[in-house]
């Protein structure tokens, strides 16, 4: 028990790194393109300045393929070897085209970190689901009105790990909820991807606590074909109701009040 205990504080410490890891592979990406293309371009223009260096006798790039790399890049960043254009009038095309490849893939860089930059709600949802995907045996909650929210206060005073999801999230609730470590999925839960994004595969239990029964009972359905073995308590505004749901499907009725 102890060394559980251990493990899971443990776990707890870590959270905030793995979280960070998660998300800078997030962001890569989104610079995924420019990236592959800026080395495919880079290695590419090496092997042909290497073999051109080679055949004319060039003092730069050919000695050495790695030397032609670094004369590849420093032409891509205004920085060549030497200050003498070589002779060979194919090696002289690279000191133009280079420094346009270069400020192309730059241009594209910073679009895409301008659009990182100010879109700061997408980048929220991305750090909530990276801090979602570091927890494992937790507790997922759909819809965070005020039941909601009060069961997730009483689940985090219990010290269980929660991760909330909500359609139409109130700020002040909203703001409260993360203050307390427990990450928040804009989204509907009826849909796959923010049950995944959530982590219901890795979930010990799902509670359910939006205002619409038929919700209620799409969300379960989904996420028990996600998780087989998750136990699920949902908010059932009609009591009859909820007594078969369990009877027929191990459902845990939840009161609306």
């Amino acid at each position: 028990m102890r060394q559980r205990l251990r493990r899971t504080k443990l776990g707890r410490r870590l959270r905030p790194f793995r979280a960070v890891f998660r998300d800078t592979l997030l962001l890569l990406r989104q610079f995924f393109w420019p990236i592959v293309l800026f080395s495919l371009a880079v290695l590419v223009g090496s092997l042909i300045y290497h073999a051109i260096a080679k055949e004319s006798g060039e003092a730069v790039g050919a000695a050495h393929l790695s030397e032609a790399v670094y004369q590849v890049l420093g032409l891509t960043f205004f920085s060549p070897l030497g200050d003498n254009l070589p002779n060979d009038f194919r090696l002289k095309l690279f000191y133009f085209i280079m420094p346009v490849l270069g400020l192309m893939f730059l241009a594209m860089g910073i679009a895409d970190f301008s659009i990182l930059l100010f879109n700061r709600r997408k980048r929220s949802e991305e750090w909530e689901m990276a801090v979602a995907s570091t927890f494992n045996n937790h507790i997922v909650l759909i819809g965070l009105g005020h039941l909601g929210f009060r069961v997730t206060k009483e689940l985090h005073e219990l010290d269980l790990d929660v991760v909330v999801i909500e359609l139409n999230p109130d700020e002040e609730l909203v703001n409260y909820t993360k203050q307390s470590g427990i990450p928040v999925i804009p989204g509907d839960g009826r849909q796959e991807s923010n049950l995944r994004a959530a982590g219901v595969e890795k979930a010990r239990a799902l509670v359910i606590c939006t205002q619409a029964d038929s919700m209620n009972l799409q969300i379960a359905f989904t996420a028990r074909k996600l998780n087989p073995n998750i136990n699920i308590v949902v908010r059932i505004f009609d009591e009859d109701f909820g007594e078969a749901l369990e009877e027929q499907f191990g459902y845990r009725a939840l009161s609306a009040t």
